[in-house]
Protein backbone atom coordinates (compact mmCIF):
# COMPACT_ATOMS: atom_id res chain seq x y z
CA UNK A 1 0.00 0.00 0.00
CA UNK A 2 2.73 2.60 1.25
CA UNK A 3 3.85 2.08 -2.56
CA UNK A 4 0.58 2.97 -4.11
CA UNK A 5 0.46 5.93 -2.03
CA UNK A 6 4.28 6.91 -3.10
CA UNK A 7 3.33 6.31 -6.67
CA UNK A 8 0.26 8.11 -6.48
CA UNK A 9 2.04 11.14 -4.97
CA UNK A 10 4.98 10.80 -7.67
CA UNK A 11 1.99 11.11 -10.29
CA UNK A 12 0.66 14.48 -9.22
CA UNK A 13 3.44 16.50 -8.03
CA UNK A 14 4.18 19.34 -8.14
CA UNK A 15 0.33 18.91 -7.12
CA UNK A 16 -0.50 17.57 -3.56
CA UNK A 17 -2.71 14.18 -4.08
CA UNK A 18 -5.56 13.10 -2.43
CA UNK A 19 -7.44 9.69 -1.73
CA UNK A 20 -8.97 7.68 0.63
CA UNK A 21 -8.78 4.13 2.01
CA UNK A 22 -11.51 1.71 2.25
CA UNK A 23 -11.23 -1.36 4.44
CA UNK A 24 -13.66 -4.24 5.17
CA UNK A 25 -13.85 -5.53 8.87
CA UNK A 26 -11.29 -3.17 10.00
CA UNK A 27 -8.57 -4.16 7.31
CA UNK A 28 -7.71 -1.50 4.82
CA UNK A 29 -7.31 -2.37 1.44
CA UNK A 30 -8.40 -0.22 -1.45
CA UNK A 31 -6.87 2.87 -2.65
CA UNK A 32 -9.16 5.19 -3.90
CA UNK A 33 -7.44 8.28 -5.68
CA UNK A 34 -8.80 11.63 -6.35
CA UNK A 35 -8.25 14.71 -8.22
CA UNK A 36 -7.28 17.85 -5.94
CA UNK A 37 -9.11 20.76 -7.30
CA UNK A 38 -7.62 23.34 -4.75
CA UNK A 39 -6.88 26.60 -6.25
CA UNK A 40 -3.47 26.24 -4.50
CA UNK A 41 -2.57 22.24 -5.13
CA UNK A 42 0.82 22.80 -4.26
CA UNK A 43 0.50 23.47 -1.09
CA UNK A 44 -2.92 22.80 -0.28
CA UNK A 45 -5.60 19.74 -0.88
CA UNK A 46 -9.68 19.43 -2.04
CA UNK A 47 -11.05 16.48 -3.08
CA UNK A 48 -13.19 16.33 -6.09
CA UNK A 49 -16.80 16.28 -4.49
CA UNK A 50 -17.50 14.04 -7.69
CA UNK A 51 -14.87 11.87 -6.95
CA UNK A 52 -15.50 11.61 -3.07
CA UNK A 53 -19.23 10.91 -3.81
CA UNK A 54 -18.24 8.37 -6.65
CA UNK A 55 -15.88 6.79 -3.68
CA UNK A 56 -18.42 6.84 -0.67
CA UNK A 57 -21.08 5.33 -3.22
CA UNK A 58 -18.77 2.83 -3.84
CA UNK A 59 -18.11 2.32 -0.51
CA UNK A 60 -21.51 1.82 1.01
CA UNK A 61 -22.97 -0.50 -2.24
CA UNK A 62 -19.63 -2.65 -1.19
CA UNK A 63 -20.01 -2.69 2.52
CA UNK A 64 -17.23 -1.00 2.31
CA UNK A 65 -15.82 1.26 5.47
CA UNK A 66 -14.00 4.57 5.38
CA UNK A 67 -10.47 3.93 6.78
CA UNK A 68 -8.29 6.50 6.16
CA UNK A 69 -7.95 9.88 4.38
CA UNK A 70 -4.39 10.40 2.61
CA UNK A 71 -2.50 13.31 0.79
CA UNK A 72 0.93 14.21 -0.09
CA UNK A 73 3.37 17.21 0.93
CA UNK A 74 5.46 17.69 -1.79
CA UNK A 75 8.47 19.56 -0.25
CA UNK A 76 7.76 19.31 3.59
CA UNK A 77 7.94 15.77 5.83
CA UNK A 78 5.24 13.55 6.65
CA UNK A 79 3.90 15.95 9.97
CA UNK A 80 0.32 17.22 9.56
CA UNK A 81 0.07 20.92 8.96
CA UNK A 82 -1.84 23.55 10.70
CA UNK A 83 -4.18 23.21 7.86
CA UNK A 84 -4.31 20.17 7.98
CA UNK A 85 -5.58 19.87 11.66
CA UNK A 86 -7.89 22.50 10.39
CA UNK A 87 -9.52 20.37 7.79
CA UNK A 88 -9.82 17.06 9.70
CA UNK A 89 -13.08 16.47 10.23
CA UNK A 90 -13.65 12.77 10.72
CA UNK A 91 -13.02 11.26 14.01
CA UNK A 92 -12.05 7.90 14.34
CA UNK A 93 -10.36 6.91 11.36
CA UNK A 94 -7.03 8.00 9.67
CA UNK A 95 -5.05 10.68 7.86
CA UNK A 96 -2.32 9.38 6.25
CA UNK A 97 0.08 12.03 5.09
CA UNK A 98 2.94 10.66 1.97
CA UNK A 99 6.15 13.11 1.78
CA UNK A 100 7.71 13.28 -1.38
CA UNK A 101 10.69 15.19 0.79
CA UNK A 102 11.77 12.47 2.57
CA UNK A 103 9.42 9.45 0.75
CA UNK A 104 7.84 8.51 4.26
CA UNK A 105 4.44 7.56 4.93
CA UNK A 106 2.84 8.27 8.29
CA UNK A 107 -0.63 8.10 9.78
CA UNK A 108 -2.12 10.19 12.25
CA UNK A 109 -4.92 10.21 14.55
CA UNK A 110 -6.24 14.15 14.54
CA UNK A 111 -9.32 15.08 16.66
CA UNK A 112 -9.78 18.70 18.27
CA UNK A 113 -6.53 20.12 16.60
CA UNK A 114 -3.93 17.62 17.84
CA UNK A 115 -2.76 14.42 16.09
CA UNK A 116 -0.93 11.46 17.58
CA UNK A 117 1.35 9.48 15.11
CA UNK A 118 -0.20 5.97 14.63
CA UNK A 119 2.53 3.30 13.77
CA UNK A 120 0.84 1.13 10.00
CA UNK A 121 4.00 -1.04 9.21
CA UNK A 122 3.14 -0.04 5.53
CA UNK A 123 4.73 -2.00 3.23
Amino acid sequence: MKHILLQHAKSEAPKECCGVIASQNGIPFEVIPMHNIHPEPMYNYTADPVDQLRAFNEMSDRGWNLWAIYHSHIDTPAIPSPSDLNLARYQGILYIIVSLLTLDVRAFQIEAGDYKEVWLGLH
